[in-house]
């Protein structure tokens, strides 16, 4: 049994984290020392509450698989510190030139640290430390308790809304907008459109569990949905249709596919509803007619080959760079220069290149086969993950919705970079480990048979 005042402790300090990480940690490069402050939090209050949890009450045998593939993300950037030998230097076909410049310079090659920057790759290592920390702390506060950060995250999601529409009516040179060059001016505290869109969707998508999860508890007391139900409800439309204010195209489809999926996850509707009454097959057509005409009109105002080619063509070349630098990578934190020294002349024009705009490609990139090993693991565990969610012993929809809003963020990564910022990427750790919290105690059931049939007529 946790100890219950360090299950308060932690829940305070977790939430204090995400309010400050939300309003201070937006930019992806910030020039005073915020993110650092917030660093320190996550490292002693925060990782220190959650460990010592932790150790309190040794989590099950699922959960500690979790733990130990999330110390993995660090141990990354750790080892590419360590000074390796001139041979295993030399694996990288791109250090052998190196070692040659440093030669010719009248510098020893030796022993050297993988990173080609290792004060970066240190920065790196410290910068994953907030989203660890929320991560474990969500374990670490259990199931139930956990879920009651939702709404915060939410308020979170809805505060920064209303700032981003009130700093849209702002004349540009207006102290209260944050970012100057931030396109449509609608981030509030986050940097751009972009990562605004990833917000929305996220904050859609536990709008939608939460109000599945009232209207579930409504259904179960034999009350008629209340005032909570449909105020989820009309978050959750408003994030959508907020989605397509922020500019951003891959948002807007993802948000479409998104909401679709989501309805059906959390059990807002079910197959055998809608073959059930006239409601039911009345909101699946809504649904429907939502996912097409949105899919519709995104493609008619957003000319995607247009408009993001020069970003495919960027996360291309990162990848095929990224060969270069194999086996370990460049080193966390190394992008921008190691990319400059090799960029193609079409990436060479002057431009600023901050990102590979694909958190994959530049995973890979600045982490070679262990970054690659380690994607491919936290695919692997969360679709393990929404098997349990989804054919559990009774689905939990809050937990669904959070599965659906980190494979959301993954999937705008694929374009954008996100999880490049304190705030996001802290969000999402959260949700992530909410999400294996869930897993973990509602375990699937013994068959699939037993567990498709509930899941069909689920009303």
């Amino acid at each position: 049994m946790r100890s219950p005042i360090l299950q308060t402790v932690l829940f305070w300090t977790l939430t204090a984290f995400l309010v400050l990480a939300w309003f201070g940690g937006g930019p992806t490069v910030d020039g005073t020392a915020t993110d650092e402050w917030l660093m320190v939090f996550a490292l002693i209050p925060l990782l220190l509450s959650a460990t010592l949890l932790l150790f309190y009450v040794p989590p099950s045998g699922w959960m500690r698989c979790a733990i130990v593939l999330a110390l993995l993300v660090p141990l990354v950037p750790l080892l590419q510190l360590v000074s390796v030998p001139e041979g295993f230097w030399h694996l990288s076909t791109y250090r052998t030139g190196v070692t040659a410049d440093l030669d010719a310079a009248g510098v020893s090659a030796g022993q050297h640290a993988w990173s080609l920057w290792p004060e970066a790759t240190a920065r790196a290592l410290f910068s994953l430390l907030p989203a660890l920390a929320c991560f474990l702390g969500a374990l670490a506060l259990g199931h139930e308790r956990a879920h009651r950060l939702v709404p915060i995250a939410l308020g979170l999601v809805l505060a920064n809304l209303v700032f981003g529409l009130f700093q849209v009516g702002l004349p540009p040179e207006s102290g209260m907008r944050l970012y100057t060059d931030n396109g449509t001016g609608i981030g509030g505290v986050l940097m751009n459109g972009n990562h605004q869109g990833t917000a929305l969707i996220v904050g859609m998508l536990l709008s939608l569990g939460l109000c599945a999860r009232e209207r579930r508890m409504g259904n179960d007391l034999g009350h008629s949905h209340g005032i909570k139900s449909t105020a989820y409800a009309t978050a959750a439309l408003a994030c959508l249709a907020a989605v397509a204010l922020t500019g951003s195209s891959a948002a807007m489809v993802i948000a479409l596919v998104a909401f679709a999926c989501a309805v059906f996850a959390t059990g807002l509707l079910s197959v055998g509803r809608i073959r059930r009454s006239r409601r039911g097959k009345a909101s699946g057509v809504a649904v429907l007619a939502v996912l097409v005409l949105g899919l519709i009109s995104a493609q008619g105002w957003m000319n995607l080959e247009k408009t993001d080619a020069l970003r495919y063509q960027l996360a291309r070349e990162t990848a095929e760079l990224g060969l270069r630098h194999a086996p370990m990578g460049s080193g966390a934190g190394t992008f921008v220069d190691a990319y400059a020294q090799s960029a193609s002349l079409l990436f060479q024009r002057g431009e600023y290149i901050n990102h590979a705009h694909n958190e994959f490609a530049q995973w890979w990139f600045e982490a070679g086969w262990p970054g690659l090993a380690l994607i491919l693991a936290v695919l692997a565990l969360l679709v393990t993950c929404g098997w349990h969610l989804l054919w559990g012993k009774q689905r939990d929809p809050v937990a669904v919705a959070c599965w659906v809003a980190v494979l959301a963020v993954l999937a705008h990564s694929w374009v954008d970079f996100p999880l490049r910022t304190l705030s996001q990427m802290s969000m999402t750790a959260l949700l992530a480990g909410i999400v294996v919290s869930a897993a973990a105690t509602h375990g699937p059931r013994t068959t699939p048979a037993e567990a498709a049939s509930p899941a069909i007529e689920q009303a």
